[in-house]
């Protein structure tokens, strides 16, 4: 979820709020997911979320086409 803020623009303090933590927790998860998928800023962060949601949709369209 803190991953789906943050590509959303949202600061640390913001999420935090939001998802009743501290800013320095919301900072430690997204360095873990940054870590994880390679990768060193928000703006990549956004680009990886928006190409997962991408290829899920492809992924769910081609299995109602191919009948699975």
């Amino acid at each position: 979820m803190a991953a789906k803020l943050a590509s959303t623009g949202l600061s640390n303090s913001e999420i935090g709020s939001q998802l009743f933590i501290s800013p320095s927790t919301v900072e430690y998860h997204l360095r873990k997911i940054y870590r994880k998928l390679g990768i060193s800023s928000r703006v990549w962060l956004s680009a990886a979320i928006r190409n997962a949601i991408l290829a899920a949709g492809y992924e769910i369209r081609s299995a109602i086409f191919l009948g699975r």
